[in-house]
């Protein structure tokens, strides 16, 4: 089933447009005639995307070997038919430093295990029709949700956590519904009729006023006291979420100022319920457990200008994520030929032991071309 706004996607609308001309130009004439045969359209739809690939695939390659690309994964299972799909998504800096996001491929995973082994040899086979080599892989940061296989199957590599999954795992264990059934029923009672809490709420009063007048009685068991209470707990996931979830947008420096904006809300207060002040305790509780803040996330955010001065950290925490990256910056600065950040590597802890370590300074002999390298993301 499609939703009724289908109708206003450019696909639709510029086929409507297609067949409109096609009608003004040779007049009344019959649909047969004019939308091709399935096995031209499946054709055509093979020529277009091997024309696109000849487009983008070199640029996607250059960042890949640049240290500028990073990929998310995702996987998923038909309900109807129970075929599970693997689908990989690009995300680099371009030439023109835009931040771009393609689709690499969508494919049906073979009728086998989804063991970490397997999955990673279907990552790198398809990988490899499109030119891309695991030399090139090794240089990509990886982004998945926290599924055993996903992050079996990626060992070998960088990989992060999505932390817009991490916030969805967050909530889903703290609204576990037998822990509410225990501890906080009446919490429960109002959690089940959520999907429709805002909507209840922008019209409660009208709602209310309209059943007493029918001598209906059936809002009697909703206390929206505590129906307000749990829409102002999840107003600030939902806002992170999205924020998170930006396509064309560097989402990695907001990681560590929702981390922080968050923890501070699910900080109880005097003015919180008893049920509230619980929910809150048990969502930190698997909240700092499930999103550790990383090096990287530092970083990040101390290389986002408006957030440079690192205020959300304390004073020896900021003096560790400025040694680190002074360290990073003379490693790229004495290895010009070096174009991936040495935070890029996540694998190990080998390189940010390295950085920890005192850098000698020395002489670079510096190649005469003027050649500037480029961090990655």
């Amino acid at each position: 089933m499609r939703p009724f706004d289908a109708v206003c996607d450019d696909g639709f609308l510029n086929v409507a447009d297609e067949l409109i001309a096609i009608g003004a130009k040779y007049g009344s004439i019959s649909a047969r005639t004019v939308i091709p045969h399935p096995t031209t359209v499946s054709r055509r739809v093979s020529e277009v995307a091997n024309e696109l690939r000849e487009v983008v695939m070199p640029e996607i390659q250059s960042a890949m070997k640049e240290g500028r690309c990073s990929m998310t994964l995702d996987m998923w299972t038909n309900d109807h038919k129970k075929i599970a799909y693997i689908t990989a998504t690009a995300h680099y800096v371009s030439v023109k430093w835009e931040l771009m996001s393609l689709v690499l491929f969508t494919s049906d995973f073979p009728p086998e295990r989804k063991t970490g082994e397997n999955i990673r040899k279907e990552i790198v086979r398809r990988s490899a029709k499109l030119g891309i080599d695991e030399g090139m892989l090794s240089n990509v940061v990886f982004v998945t949700d926290q599924g055993a296989n996903i992050i079996s199957a990626l060992r070998p590599y960088a990989r992060m956590n999505c932390c817009a999954h991490v916030l969805n795992t967050v909530l889903r264990n703290a609204f576990d519904d037998r822990y509410l059934a225990q501890e906080l029923p009446d919490l429960l009672g109002q959690l089940q009729k959520l999907a429709m809490i805002k909507s209840v709420l922008s019209q409660y009063d009208a709602i209310e006023n309209l059943l007493d007048s029918r001598g209906n009685l059936l809002l009697e068991d909703v206390n929206k006291t505590l129906l307000t209470e749990v829409t102002e707990f999840l107003e600030p996931f939902k806002e992170a979420s999205e924020k998170l979830e930006q396509d064309n947008v560097v989402t990695v420096p907001l990681v560590l100022m929702f981390y922080t904006k968050l923890k501070k809300h699910l900080t109880a207060d005097s003015t919180d319920s008893r049920e509230v002040c619980e929910l809150k305790s048990r969502t930190l509780e698997f909240f700092q457990i499930k999103l550790p803040i990383e090096e990287p996330h530092k970083v990040a955010t101390f290389l986002w200008p408006p957030f440079r001065h690192l205020r959300v950290l304390d004073e020896q925490e900021r003096k560790s994520v400025h040694d680190r990256e002074k360290r990073a910056q003379i490693i790229l600065i004495m290895n010009p030929q070096r174009s991936v950040h040495p935070l890029t590597n996540l694998r190990s802890g080998a390189m940010l032991r390295k950085l920890n370590q005192p850098t000698v300074l020395r002489r670079p002999v510096v190649a005469r071309d003027n050649r500037s390298s480029t961090t990655g993301l």
